[in-house]
């Protein structure tokens, strides 16, 4: 007798059994099957009718990787020779969704960062700068606090923008703008985005 649990699937000789979560699928299709029985082409059908059923695409890949993780694991313990699971059986990955936070989201977020890195959330979620970007901003040169604007200039330490088009001045509302002349003027430093000693 075998005990397979290198990846959390419990089994005796090679065989699939139920587990938790995401793997009931796998189990739905092959968990009566000896492991060693499972072709490239069974594990190609099962993703084509996972696709037909309407699962997304992600999922489907998802559940792909997670399939080839268990048959990895089995080589290397020596269950198996070989894997059904390759690049040729994989399904394409999918596009990854976009997931925007809501303004309440941000400012909870803004509210739970420590005082002196509240500008860098500010920088991020409303003026669109990247990190490396809203780092490098000069207190000096970079803000224009009386008009609200924002000129980015390089990235953080000292390396140059990575588009063209991402010098352009940036609008910014008046209350942001004057709460990143409040946290300029209480961490005083050479950047906007400080730690609590005004270093970078």
């Amino acid at each position: 007798m075998m005990q397979h649990d290198r990846s959390g699937l419990r089994g005796q000789r090679g065989r699939f059994v139920e587990v938790e979560g995401d793997r009931a699928q796998i189990n739905a299709e092959f968990g009566e099957k000896q492991m060693s029985t499972v072709r490239p082409s069974a594990v190609k059908a099962w993703t084509a009718k996972l696709k037909a059923l309407g699962y997304e695409t992600s999922y489907v890949y998802a559940l792909h990787a997670r399939l080839s993780q268990i048959f990895g694991d089995a080589v290397l313990d020596g269950v198996l020779v070989r894997s059904p699971c390759s690049k040729r059986t994989s399904p394409p990955i999918g596009k990854q969704k976009v997931y925007c936070a809501t303004t309440p989201q941000i400012w909870a977020i803004h509210a739970a960062m420590p005082e002196n890195m509240r500008s860098a959330i500010l920088l991020g979620a409303f003026s669109g700068l990247r990190l490396a970007e809203a780092c490098g901003l000069d207190r000096d040169r970079d803000v224009d606090y009386v008009n609200g604007i924002v000129h980015p200039r390089r990235q953080w330490p000292a390396k140059p923008l990575k588009t063209p088009g991402s010098e352009a001045p940036i609008p910014i509302p008046h209350m942001m703008a004057t709460m990143l002349l409040e946290s300029v003027q209480r961490w005083p430093g050479q950047q906007v985005v400080t730690d609590e000693f005004g270093a970078p």
